[in-house]
């Protein structure tokens, strides 16, 4: 697959340029943020099953009273701190001013309830990812069967993203372009020979990567560098319900006609699939795009 070819920059568009090592660290960190997202939806939705099977009272009022200390001391004087720096960063007075939602009669308790919404739902996921890692097990055997099975899900979930993402970071770059396109290209063949995947996991992978990754090609020169990311999101966006009702369909075709191939890619595999897709477009939206890296590109 061809990398497009760099478009000229604009005269009137300035050059943002910096160290080679730190526009390679910047494409990493970024490429990196987009693959962690993909991952999380997995380690949500299974930590979630598995902690709402043991929900008791104590576990709900003990994330209620973490969620207490969150969302009225730490995120308040986070914010506060946040709120200060960047004042100083603007040569202004570093004095906190007052939030415009203090001034009315309901704004705190706006705040304070959104606030303890979210802090409640953070400490919830936390234990829910916890559990999926086993990090609360009494045998240490059972903790580190627990971690690597949660290294080898956040292995097979993160390296496909990660190397599409580097591979449209490093458009424009000659033959670092073509190296970082062909690895993108075999990613999922990578991730199916280490996470022994069969034969159908792997071309369920691989046939929506290399469309994904061409996409990301031709939407390059097509927009502003800013939004290349936001753009990159359509096809998983497209992706994440059609892999649900793909799977759901193949499966009645199978007991119809009786092709058990067409049941090699299960329901259960489709829902799996929608999971990484949304992640993966929520990394996109998310991420920062490396500025500095893309403009290079242009150059």
């Amino acid at each position: 697959m061809k990398p497009p070819v760099p478009v000229a920059p604009s005269p009137d568009r300035p050059r943002l340029r910096q160290p080679v090592p730190l526009q390679a660290a910047n494409s990493l960190v970024a490429s990196l943020w987009v693959a962690v997202c993909a991952a999380t939806p997995e380690f949500i939705w299974r930590g979630l099953k598995s902690v709402i099977a043991d929900l008791d009272v104590a576990d709900v009022v003990s994330a209620l009273l973490v969620g207490l200390i969150l969302a009225f001391c730490i995120e308040p004087a986070m914010e506060r701190l946040r709120h200060r720096w960047m004042q100083r960063g603007r040569h202004a007075h570093p004095s906190v001013q007052t939030h415009e939602d203090d001034a009315h009669p309901y704004g705190l308790i706006f705040r304070a309830a959104i606030g303890l919404a979210f802090a409640f739902a953070s400490v919830c996921l936390h234990d829910a990812i916890t559990d999926v890692l086993a990090a609360h097990a009494a045998d240490n055997a059972a903790r580190r069967a627990g971690l690597a099975a949660g290294l080898n899900l956040a292995g097979a979930w993160t390296i496909v993203p990660f190397c599409i993402t580097l591979a449209w970071l490093t458009i424009g770059r000659g033959a670092l372009a073509w190296v970082c396109g062909l690895l993108a290209v075999a990613s999922p063949l990578a991730a199916a020979l280490v996470f022994s995947w069969n034969i159908a996991e792997w071309l369920t992978t691989e046939l929506p990567a290399v469309a994904i990754l061409a996409w990301g090609y031709r939407q390059w020169p097509r927009g502003p560098v800013a939004g290349f990311f936001r753009r990159a999101t359509r096809p998983l966006l497209y992706l994440c319900p059609i892999a649900p009702v793909l799977a759901l369909l193949l499966a009645g075709l199978s007991s119809l006609t009786g092709l058990h191939w067409l049941g090699a890619y299960t329901p259960e595999e489709g829902w799996i699939d929608g999971r990484f897709y949304l992640g993966w477009a929520i990394g996109l939206l998310l991420a920062p795009v490396p500025l500095t890296a893309l403009s290079h590109a242009r150059e």
